[in-house]
């Protein structure tokens, strides 16, 4: 069997590596280390895929690990929703969850059988004590109570959003 120097010589080192080498240097059998050689190559091809597995599952555990940071900081802004709304009174949020459906002052005044003004008066109460200046904004701390899932939106500012009042 004939062999390509370079190829011949890896068996010689191959074969040396197995303890297979004559006095001479010459392998008595070539296809040992030629089988040698390529267990060498496939433990090193292993070798590579279990590396590269490896840094998938640091870099899957780095992603993990920001997700999860992500869910607590989530859960701890919905709870900071959570409690001051329970700063609310009843009447306070009676008013703010019509606004956040979209009632008008006047429609909300209406429906609780209160004035406009004192409308006005409750939401400047719920705007000061959920820390928000506009109508959208209280929109979106709501649903963000009602949609777990509404990660950091229930304060967000919005650029365009001022209260008309």
């Amino acid at each position: 069997m004939t062999q390509p120097p370079r190829l011949a010589g890896r068996a010689r080192r191959s074969a040396h590596l197995v303890g297979r080498v004559s006095t001479d240097g010459v392998a008595p059998d070539l296809d040992l280390a030629l089988i040698a050689l390529q267990m060498e190559h496939r433990l090193d091809r292993l070798r590579d895929v279990i590396d590269s597995g490896a840094r998938e599952l640091r870099a899957l555990r780095v992603e993990c690990s920001v997700l999860e940071g992500a869910l607590q900081a989530a859960h701890v802004c919905g709870s900071k929703v959570e409690a001051q709304l329970s700063a609310l009174s009843s009447q306070e949020r009676h008013v703010a969850l019509r606004v956040a459906q979209g009632a008008t002052n006047s429609e909300v005044a209406a429906a609780l059988s209160i004035t406009e003004h004192t409308v006005k008066n409750h939401l400047k109460s719920v705007f000061r004590k959920l820390k928000i200046r506009s109508r959208w904004q209280l929109t979106h701390a709501l649903r963000a109570l009602a949609e777990p899932h509404a990660e950091g939106q229930a304060l967000a500012a919005h650029p365009d959003a001022r209260d008309p009042d």
